[in-house]
């Protein structure tokens, strides 16, 4: 098991400049953790953050108002997280399941709330059959995916969507890009919750056919050098 000091040493890598690079589904859990069970392991992991790693100083930059704030914080309902590789975007047809791009990250993505409000996020990687602490750190990233997750109820009484079978996180590397992915009745959609999201032409927010999303940003990922990509 990862010590405090080690945890502090790998997140400290990890968050540097705030940058954020990470499901299976909600329903996966670690072996042996029941729901419930997952949970308290991961507010735990939650505290030992807050009490290890934050400071008055630097709350702020965790999008807490203050120590006190962030020792209030509890974590959310979980996503899942998968990852889009670069070739396979390139190798995109209109026929290719979105199912078949996708790699598991073997990732749960928890937002970290106070009084109901996103303030930043915590993740849990599933390891031999056991979860691990992940990444913890981000403000807008976060919020975006948050902010698109609560518009799910909204979009399914409108009737833009229906039978929402499943409901994950991807991230495409490559392209910076982060969506909600929609397995429903009616097809396959992507809902971006990503910061500028215009620089696909895209609004965060807004319901998108699968096969529209992955045909658009298909062209822009032709220019990609896989090289130049991390």
């Amino acid at each position: 098991m990862r010590t405090m000091k080690h945890m502090k040493k790998t997140f400290c890598v990890l968050v540097i400049g705030m940058q954020i690079v990470s499901l299976t589904t909600v329903a996966a859990v670690a072996q042996g953790l029941s729901a419930g069970a997952q949970m308290e392991k991961t507010h735990a992991t939650l505290t030992r953050y807050v009490t290890d790693v934050l400071t008055e100083k630097n709350a702020g930059r965790y999008g807490f108002r203050s120590l006190q704030e962030a020792k209030s914080a509890r974590v959310g309902e979980p996503l899942s997280v998968m990852l889009i590789g670069l070739s396979s975007l390139k190798e995109y047809k209109s026929d290719t399941k979105v199912g078949s791009m996708l790699i598991n990250t073997k990732t749960l993505w928890y937002p970290v709330l106070v009084d109901g409000v996103t303030r930043t996020k915590l993740e849990m990687i599933i390891k031999d059959g056991a979860l691990v602490p992940g990444e913890f750190g981000g403000i807008k990233s976060p919020e975006r995916i948050s902010s698109a997750r609560k518009m799910l109820p909204r979009l399914i009484e409108g009737g833009a969507i229906r039978d929402v079978k499943n409901t994950t996180l991807v991230r495409i590397p490559a392209l910076a890009a982060e969506f909600l992915y929609l397995e429903t009745g009616q097809g396959d959609f992507f809902i971006p919750a990503m910061v500028n999201p215009e620089r696909f032409d895209l609004d965060d927010g807004k319901v998108y056919p699968a096969a529209d999303i992955l045909s658009r940003l298909r062209e822009i990922a032709k220019d990609i050098d896989p090289k130049k990509v991390m």
